[in-house]
């Protein structure tokens, strides 16, 4: 047999099957990570798209409200006119606001244990199923805070010029959980109570004024839920 018509030899067949393996191994491996990196996007995504949904919806409800009573830094209740009587419909007169029934009461509240945000509307006597933000059970909101902003810690007159800080305005701030508590990441927005007036009550309390109605105990908080 000469040169020309040799075989192809064992050793050589293995050093083929060899390196063709490692080559395979290679783009495996690259085809993993690049599965890992996309994961994780996606997962970081989901997790701070939770937060930013509910900063969304907590301040589309809170600017309707007229009245915000902060019960503590991841509970608040607040207040909407809602006329339901038919004589308020479909435009409100001023006296529909003297009566109890053309307000509506809500509130939100942080789970810490759930890691969710409840939402329960309408709030009566009793407190409905919440709507929950956060999606069980490896919810991504590790807080809620809610405080009035340049709340005022003195009670002036209406109208005082020039005027105090007023009560109107809330701070919300939603916590987004990160891989470590170092890298939680906040999610913030002011709210304008656009049916509170500027009124410059004590805002210490963190309850804000008495909005539409004209005595402030017309329509006072249900119990928390």
């Amino acid at each position: 047999m000469t040169h020309r018509e040799r075989g192809v030899t064992l050793f050589e067949i293995l050093i083929a099957t060899t390196l063709a393996m490692i080559l395979i191994l290679a783009i495996t491996q690259v085809d993993m990570t690049r599965v890992y990196i996309s994961e994780d996007i996606r997962r970081n995504l989901n997790r701070n798209g939770e937060a930013e949904l509910a900063l969304t919806h907590m301040g589309k409800w809170l600017q309707m409200a007229d009245r915000v009573v902060v019960v503590s830094a991841n509970n608040v209740q607040f207040r909407v006119p809602v006329p339901t009587e038919a004589a308020c419909q479909p435009i409100p007169t001023p006296d529909c606001f003297d009566r109890a029934a053309n307000y509506t009461w809500g509130q939100y509240r942080y789970d810490s244990g759930l890691k969710q945000i409840l939402f329960y509307y309408p709030v009566t006597s009793s407190c409905p199923t919440p709507i929950t933000y956060g999606q069980a059970p490896d919810s991504s909101l590790a807080g809620l805070t809610v405080t009035y902003n340049d709340a005022d810690s003195t009670q002036q007159a209406l109208g005082s010029d020039p005027p105090s800080p007023d009560n109107n305005l809330l701070q919300i701030k939603v916590i987004s959980e990160g891989v470590t508590p170092s890298t939680n990441r906040p999610y913030q927005s002011q709210v304008v109570l656009r049916a509170g007036a500027y009124t410059n009550l004590n805002a210490t309390a963190q309850n804000s004024s008495s909005g539409m109605e004209p005595t402030g105990s017309i329509s006072s908080a249900p119990n928390p839920c």
